[in-house]
């Protein structure tokens, strides 16, 4: 991947004040709307310039899974490698924040440099009341009003693993997180759930899921409990639902852009699945929250009898939704 220090080359010359954000033309090929706000970055870059993404890591995998698969910036890379097409020669970088023991947030001028904040799981709730938690909304919900260029993808999740659980565990910590962040960010709740969603797991589309995901079903990766109960606000429109939770995935458009616009004037991508998990990890995940008494039996045999084989549209259909939500045409 391509690393810029200092200046970026698009930028020698200038004054090194914060870029200003207004959108760029559209290079040929390139298929970006002019009708809204892009990121502060694409007033100068060209359509082979890397995608900067900052990484909030607010948790990790457990250890067995690192060996095998990385931590979470690896596992966010691998992902988002695999979702751009065969003749794609896009690149982009991840750039990590631990926003848990070092408290550490990308800072205004890097939030300029920036195309969007990704989120990754936490060993906690997220409407726990707890410091870090606290401080991750508060910066979640200012940058959407003091950058409303930059882009917000949030999903995913970590674990706490409980090697020798007592009979009656107390409710597990480590649900569906970054897209619970943004809903409280917005005004809205994170609750309990009364069952769990487990797996590969069909969704219901609403027209514009169907619209975004180029799909008219998708079924996709889920290990939670937690959820939003309800859309935060009205300017949100929803994605896709289940029975089990209603609320399985957002968008918010940015205010010249409209859901007939294209998925690059996206400003907030919630999801409630995991598109960045594969059936290993999945696997790996539930066999141990099985062992641990966490999951119920039932919900792990349905996994391995059935939905274990079940298909997952994580990389072949959401994985290009959110390059499409980032602008990058032709995946």
């Amino acid at each position: 991947m391509d690393v810029y220090f200092g200046q970026r080359p698009c930028d020698r010359g200038k004054s090194q004040k914060t870029p200003s954000r207004k959108p760029r033309p559209t290079p040929p090929g390139n298929h970006r709307s002019l009708h809204g706000p892009t990121s502060a970055r694409d007033a100068c870059r060209p359509s082979t310039m890397p995608s900067r993404i900052a990484l909030l890591i607010a948790g990790a995998l457990p250890d067995h899974l690192q060996a095998t698969h990385g931590d979470y910036t690896a596992v966010f890379t691998a992902f988002l490698r695999a979702s751009l097409a065969p003749h794609q020669q896009h690149d982009f970088e991840l750039v990590p924040y631990d926003v848990v023991h070092k408290m550490h947030y990308p800072t205004d001028d890097e939030l300029a440099t920036y195309d969007a904040v990704m989120y990754t799981g936490s060993a906690s709730n997220a409407y726990d009341d707890i410091e870090w938690i606290n401080t991750l909304v508060a910066f979640t919900a200012r940058i959407i009003d003091a950058h409303p260029t930059l882009k917000l993808i949030g999903a995913s999740l970590s674990f706490r693993v409980i090697p020798h659980a007592p009979p009656n565990p107390p409710p597990q910590k480590g649900i569906c997180f970054g897209h619970q962040i943004i809903a409280r960010a917005l005004g809205g709740s994170c609750v309990r759930n009364t069952a769990w969603e487990v797996g590969p797991t069909p969704l219901h589309l609403t027209p514009l899921g169907k619209s975004l995901f180029a799909v008219h079903s998708l079924t996709i990766q889920q290990m939670h409990r937690d959820h939003v109960p309800v859309l935060p606000s009205s300017n949100l429109h929803l994605l896709a639902s289940t029975p089990t939770s209603p609320i399985q995935g957002f968008v918010r458009f940015f205010p010249t852009a409209s859901p007939s616009s294209p998925p690059s004037q996206i400003h907030i991508l919630s999801l409630q699945f995991h598109p960045e998990f594969t059936e290993p990890i999945v696997s790996h995940l539930i066999s141990i929250r099985a062992q641990s008494g966490i999951i119920p039996s039932d919900v792990a045999s349905d996994y391995a009898q059935r939905r274990k084989q079940w298909p997952n549209d994580g990389v072949s259909v959401v994985g290009k939704a959110v390059w499409a939500v980032l602008g990058v045409a032709g995946v």
